[in-house]
């Protein structure tokens, strides 16, 4: 299962996620170059995958861990909140042709000087058959 590719269209094709966000506001965390001047948006970054069930030496179901962090301008977090609710909705639950998506948490607040704004993540675990 490419997660990175699940994460992105799932988001981009949300209409909860993208009244919010535009869609060219949606990045990959390597995608990003300079500091982003059009706010609000969204990085994907995704974590560590590892092996849940195992069929004699080869991993049959593995999960990886996703990081969706919102940034916006900086204020209130109300808007981010909100973001966050959205993205929430279009991730969780059972996923076509992997297993599911499982929303693990929201961080507090924060911010990121690099880019001059106030941010908040939520951490998901993504469980797929291997392939």
């Amino acid at each position: 299962m490419n997660w990175r590719a699940w994460l992105y269209e799932t988001l981009t094709a949300d209409i909860g996620v993208t009244t919010i966000v535009p869609t060219q506001r949606i990045n990959a965390a390597g995608s990003l170059e300079a500091r982003q001047e059009a706010r609000p948006f969204i990085v994907i970054r995704l974590g560590l995958e590892v092996a849940e069930l195992n069929d004699g030496d080869a991993p049959e179901v593995t999960s990886q861990d996703a990081t969706i962090w919102v940034h916006d301008d900086p204020g209130s977090y109300k808007r981010i909140d909100a973001i966050l609710g959205a993205v929430r909705g279009a991730l969780i639950g059972q996923v076509n042709s992997a297993i599911a998506c499982v929303w693990q948490g929201d961080s507090g607040e924060l911010a990121d000087p690099d880019q001059g704004t106030i941010v908040r993540n939520s951490s998901y675990r993504l469980l797929g058959r291997a392939t």
